[in-house]
């Protein structure tokens, strides 16, 4: 078991299933269940970690949709019941009809914000092809949930991060004055389908999958907001716990992708970029350049893992390209660009290298040098 899923096994978000006793004391069809058969929901919480909706166990989901099958088949017992928060301390949930345990186990599975895009086909739960809001702040965080063979007792949904997480940061130690306002990615895959495991979430190794990547339709995925300086300390572009609204943060479908490569000239970018609205002065206060810079990246994203994306400016040569692929031509100040990963509550801290092809007629370079960073996320 790799460092990653066994952190995500640890934190992942449990909501809790259990079969409370009850008193029947009306005469109603219901008599013919005992006390101890009524399903009634319960999830526990502590501190929000996320102003947006990227959950952990600190920072539950406000309803989830829950589905049963006879243990074994695809005979729906539970067909979308669903199940809303209603209070935070304790935690409480209600859900929207009664159930009743039957004579046989059952199979559980469930998704946050999967709506629109889930289905049941020939016993497989998954969500059809999913397709991320094309603004940041409309993306939401899409999660499933396993647990199969049960009867007559506590049921703990396991809930995981279906979607990969990207945000941005930059630091400053060139020689010019450095304000960020936007950062686009482009030719990612927009649309893909991922299908539910079969197994329990909570168990080791137990992930869901994607497919129908590579043949979708790619997309450009922007995120904007009022201009940063940029200091040497490192600046927070786009978090999970800005205040007021929406974080920023991307929520993507997990891919592969390969760089785009500045030396192969051509009228589109071929390969995966970033677009980084840059405006740069001088010591004069000068204006040196106020436009794009395009960075070639190599996308290799996996599920239930935030990307901490860190722009570094610095003396010397070699920056960005401008952003135009037929003829790319490098900027002013060279950049170098980490990259930190962690799990959404937080998981295994990695590097990997995201060098872009450097040309050696450029004046500069992009080198790339992939950083250990420490993962800082909400406690579960």
């Amino acid at each position: 078991m790799t460092p990653l899923i066994e952190n995500v096994m640890k934190h992942s978000l449990s909501i809790t299933i259990a079969m409370l006793a009850v008193v029947m004391t009306a005469c109603t069809q219901d008599d013919m269940h005992d006390g101890t058969n009524l399903i009634t929901f319960e999830a526990t919480t502590s501190n929000t970690a996320r102003s947006q909706a990227s959950y952990s166990s600190s920072n539950p989901p406000s309803s989830f949709t829950v589905y049963a099958v006879k243990n074994g088949t695809s005979e729906l017992y539970i067909n979308g019941d669903v199940v809303n928060k209603t209070g935070n301390s304790p935690v409480t949930w209600e859900s929207a009809a009664t159930r009743y345990w039957p004579a046989y186990p059952l199979d559980f599975h469930a998704h946050v914000n999967g709506s629109g895009f889930y289905e049941y086909s020939e016993g497989t739960p998954r969500f059809k092809d999913f397709k991320p809001a094309a603004e940041a702040s409309h993306q939401l965080d899409l999660m499933y949930a396993v647990k199969t063979n049960l009867s007559r007792t506590t049921v703990r949904l396991n809930f995981r991060h279906a979607l990969a997480q990207v945000t941005f940061s930059a630091v400053n130690n060139s020689e010019y004055a450095i304000e960020i306002s936007e950062v686009k990615i482009g030719n990612i895959h927009q649309q893909a389908t991922f299908s539910f495991p079969s197994q329990d979430t909570d168990g080791t190794d137990v992930t869901g999958t994607w497919s129908g990547i590579e043949s979708s339709a790619t997309a450009v995925y922007s995120v904007t907001f009022n201009s940063k300086s940029v200091t040497s300390e490192k600046t927070e572009l786009t978090g999970v716990n800005a205040s007021g609204g929406g974080d920023g943060s991307l929520l993507l479908i997990p891919q592969k992708v390969t760089a785009w490569n500045p030396e192969n000239k051509s009228e589109n970018y071929i390969g995966s970029y970033f677009l980084v609205k840059v405006k740069m002065t001088d010591s004069g206060n000068a204006l040196a350049y106020n436009d794009y810079i395009a960075v070639p990246v190599a996308i290799d994203w996996k599920p239930g893992v935030r990307y901490v994306y860190t722009f570094r400016f610095s003396k010397g040569s070699n920056g960005g390209y401008t952003p135009d692929p037929s003829n790319p031509i490098s900027i002013l100040s060279s950049i170098d660009y980490d990259i930190s990963t962690e799990d959404f509550i937080p998981g295994e801290d990695t590097a990997t290298d995201i060098n872009g092809p450097q040309s050696p007629e450029s004046q500069g370079s992009i080198s790339g040098s992939g950083t250990d960073a420490a993962g800082e996320g909400p406690e579960s």
